[in-house]
């Protein structure tokens, strides 16, 4: 999505990301990583927000499906989950020990 919305963003794109629920399949999926993977959540969440910047130029429908279906709370619980995150661990032992991939 984040390729999509900096390449060959439109009206019609936004449009359709909305109408197929792209950005509640994302905070869905992202919620899942928060009570699972909080580490790979971290990875995730800017594509996500780069997405919803370069829409708002275009039409606010993406922030508002993103706020409709919780992603701010999710954003909050996955910074408060990532403060458990042992401090001296290094991101690549997180990594390791979360499964995540770059």
């Amino acid at each position: 999505m984040s390729t999509i919305c900096r390449k060959s963003l439109t009206q019609g794109i936004v449009d359709y990301l909305d109408v197929n629920q792209c950005i509640a399949s994302c905070v869905k999926n992202l919620r899942y990583m928060v009570d699972t993977n909080v580490i790979c959540t971290a990875d995730t969440i800017p594509p996500l927000f780069g997405a919803l910047k370069d829409s708002c130029s275009i039409s606010d429908k993406l922030l508002n499906a993103y706020r409709d279906n919780a992603g701010y709370t999710l954003l909050t619980d996955a910074i408060l989950n990532l403060e458990k995150c042992e401090p001296d661990e290094t991101a690549e032992t997180r990594r390791i020990k979360y499964g995540c991939l770059e």
